[in-house]
Formats: structure tokens, C-alpha cells, sequence
């Protein structure tokens, strides 16, 4: 085994390997999103079992082997129980999560690492404090997709750049975001969103946090959805899910 690491972390998710152990897919501060191995953490009394669960936040200490790391030591630092607790807000986690454990690269740059952690443990905690989680989702999938380099266009033709006329309007995800009706035919992924929900994408995607309130918020979780599944053109289980239990 190699020298010890330590890192702050939260568990985006987990698979079962070996006998008894776990496969734990991390995002950090430091070093982006890696694999760890939890060695025993399936049997019950094992030090590792409750931060190896998708959600967990806490500092974890593995040694760098030739192919694997393996976790050494584990300091819990929270579970979200107030996100836990609640199976819509736990839903909205997963899908987050589920998000970055599919469409972020491995050992990304120091400074694009840090700004994953900040964001996703930022979200995590509004989810945990909100009354309403539908916006905090919408926030942090607009963020999320930006920093994956889509900046849909909300309010003016990603094709042509005119300015959004009509209510609603159509949006293509191939495109880029909002079409006008005379390109619109171009694109066989087009569909209609209305212009409050339009309008509170753009405001949302601005926002330097979560906010508490967002109009047509259901509506605003369905098209960024949309664009997550255009950009990621992989099966997103916990997205589906939430949004099929949209109202």
C-alpha cells in the first residue's frame, strides 16, 4: 500500500464487491470524483457501513494501492437527516447525485473539483432546509449543466438569437435551447414550454444560490431534464423518477 490520503467527501454511490465490501464512488474537494473501496463495510458492525450510504458527507482516509484505494478511517460529518427523512427531498438528492455520478469526469482539475464539492454540498444543504425542493433541484441541475459547458439560451432563438415572442414557445435541447417557430421544424426534439417557466430559467440561472419560490418550478424541473438527457445521452433512473411524480 501507498501513503494515506484524506479528503472531505460526499458518497455519490455505492455497488457491492467482494464478500463484504462496498465500491464507494466519492466526490472531494481535492481530487474530484473517485473510486474507493470500503473493505467489510456490508457486515453490521463495521466502522464503515453508515458513511459508505449515497449522501454521506465525511472525511475519509484511504491508502493508494497499485489499482484500488482503499478506506482506512472514516469521521462521519452528516447524513442530511432532514433530506433522509423525507422522500421527496431524498428523491431530488438522488437524482442530484446521480447527476454528477454520470456526467462528471474522474480526477478532475483542483479548481473545477472544488467548485463541484462547493455546489453539490451547497444544494444538498438548501434541499435539507427547504419547504419547497422543487426549486432548489431546478437551481442546482441549471448549475450543474453550465458547468458541464451547456448554457441553453431561455429567452431568445438559439438559432436565429431573436427575442422569445410567443406563449409558449417551442425548445430543443439539440439546439441549444429556445427556437423560434419559423427554425422550429428543423428539430425533431422540439417542445413547447411556456414563457414563465422560460423566464424563470434564465432568472435561476443567474442566482448565486437556491431560491425559496420559483414559478412553474414543475415545469422548469421537466426542461432542464430535457437537456440532461440530450447531454448525457445515458439512462437517468432517479431523474425519470422525480420528474414523473411531478403534478
Amino acid at each position: 500500500m501507498g501513503a494515506e490520503v484524506s479528503a472531505e467527501a460526499v458518497v455519490l454511490r455505492r455497488s457491492d464487491t467482494g464478500e463484504a465490501d462496498r465500491r464507494l464512488v466519492l466526490l472531494t474537494r481535492e481530487f474530484g470524483k473517485i473510486d474507493v473501496v470500503a473493505k467489510g463495510a456490508r457486515k453490521a458492525r463495521s466502522r464503515f457501513t453508515g458513511a459508505s450510504e449515497p449522501l454521506s458527507r465525511a472525511l475519509f482516509t484511504w491508502a493508494e494501492g497499485k489499482v484500488r484505494r482503499f478506506v482506512t478511517q472514516v469521521q462521519p460529518l452528516t447524513s442530511f437527516p432532514g433530506i433522509r427523512s423525507d422522500y421527496d427531498k431524498a428523491l431530488a438528492a438522488m437524482a442530484l447525485v446521480e447527476l454528477v455520478s454520470v456526467g462528471v469526469p474522474y480526477e478532475s482539475p483542483h479548481e473545477e473539483a472544488s467548485d463541484m464539492f462547493e455546489l453539490v454540498v451547497q444544494s444538498l444543504e438548501a434541499l435539507e432546509l427547504s419547504l419547497d425542493w422543487i426549486p432548489v433541484l431546478v437551481w442546482a441541475e441549471v448549475r450543474l449543466l453550465e458547468s458541464e459547458g451547456v448554457h441553453p439560451e431561455w429567452t431568445s432563438c438559439a438559432v436565429t438569437g431573436a427575442a422569445m415572442s410567443v406563449n409558449p414557445s417551442w425548445v430543443s435541447p439539440t439546439a441549444g435551447g429556445l427556437v423560434d417557430a419559423m427554425v422550429a421544424d428543423r428539430f425533431s426534439d422540439r417542445f413547447l414550454v411556456s414563457s414563465e417557466a422560460l423566464i424563470g430559467l434564465r432568472k435561476t440561472s443567474l442566482l448565486e444560490r437556491p431560491p425559496s419560490s420559483l414559478k412553474r418550478a414543475d415545469e422548469c424541473l421537466r426542461t432542464v431534464f430535457a437537456f440532461w438527457r440530450h447531454t448525457l445521452e445515458h439512462r437517468l433512473p432517479a431523474n425519470e423518477a422525480v420528474v414523473q411524480g411531478l403534478p
